[in-house]
């Protein structure tokens, strides 16, 4: 069956919505055998480094502010572009969307999301892209352009040799976008593991590249994040992890391994089942050895 997809997408950021759609733009490569066009702030385009089968063109304005600027480059190079954030377009369609649905506000404008088309905001972006839900549910992003010099730098400096005797936990706790606010609860539970793992709160570091994170990710134990962009690039992996998630339609959906997914508002009553993932997490590095190499093949 042939199948169509937008010529040109525009997405200017930020990095969680630009890493989620990656999967997708691999497999609009696989399928039509060419590069999608990505539009998107200069700000994020250095995600698209780590991925040979994406046009990625990088406009030089703000992510939130130059979707005018982004439409126009989508414009004079391809003709258009379909934009994947429907909410930064108050030209869309959506904000004259009376009917029946979820009455969400943004810019100011109330309108309706249709659920059953687009039971969250990724929905909405892959739909905008070509893909049902129920297919974008198996598209993970690939990074198939890593560093290898740079992650071995990243893993002997956040995990040094002298500390490979505890397995390493990340952590990521710092969401901008969907901000979370429960660390004083939860670190009366996460603090006697200190002891046991090596810490490392990885939504604090600076690097390089944000998918440079990966090798983090492919050696440690397990991870716990906030609704942010380690959400979406943990997929890239098999690590398991704990997602906290932001509420109704604006929550992520985890792909991957998670083992236990929070809502917000749930986080104080699950904090036991923290704990049990924790000891788990514990007792499986106790049978197998660290890994130390990247799994980028």
């Amino acid at each position: 069956m042939n199948r169509s997809f937008p010529d040109c997408m525009v997405l200017g950021g930020k990095w969680g919505d630009c890493v989620q759609m990656i999967g997708a733009f691999r497999e609009i490569h696989r399928i039509t055998g060419q590069k999608p066009n990505v539009i998107t702030s200069s700000e994020f385009c250095g995600i698209y480094d780590g991925c040979s089968f994406v046009n990625a063109v990088s406009v030089p304005v703000r992510w939130d502010t130059g979707l005018t600027q982004m439409k126009q480059v989508a414009e004079t190079m391809f003709g258009g572009g379909q934009v994947l954030q429907f909410w930064q377009d108050l030209t869309s369609p959506e904000f004259k969307n009376t009917l029946g649905g979820i009455r969400l506000e943004i810019h100011g404008i109330k309108f309706s999301v249709n659920l059953a088309q687009d039971p969250h905001y990724s929905a909405s972006m892959m739909r905008r892209a070509g893909f049902s839900w129920d297919e974008a549910l198996q598209l993970r992003p690939v990074f198939d352009l890593r560093n290898p010099e740079r992650e071995a730098e990243l893993l002997d400096q956040c995990w040094p040799k002298t500390k490979r005797g505890k397995p390493m936990l990340l952590v990521a706790f710092d969401g901008q976008s969907s901000p979370w606010g429960y660390l004083p609860e939860l670190y009366p539970v996460l603090y006697p593991f200190y002891r046991q793992f090596h810490v490392v709160d990885i939504g604090k570091l600076k690097t390089v590249r944000v998918f440079d994170l990966l090798i983090l990710m492919e050696n440690a134990v397990g991870l716990i994040t906030v609704d942010s962009l380690c959400l979406h690039l943990v997929s890239a992996t098999e690590l398991s992890y704990i997602a906290f998630t932001q509420n109704r339609w604006l929550g992520s959906v985890p792909k991957g391994n998670c083992v236990l997914n929070i809502p917000y508002a749930d986080t104080l009553r699950s904090l036991p089942e923290v704990r049990d993932v924790l000891n788990q997490w514990l007792s499986e590095r106790a049978t197998t050895a660290p890994v130390l190499v990247s799994k980028s093949g």
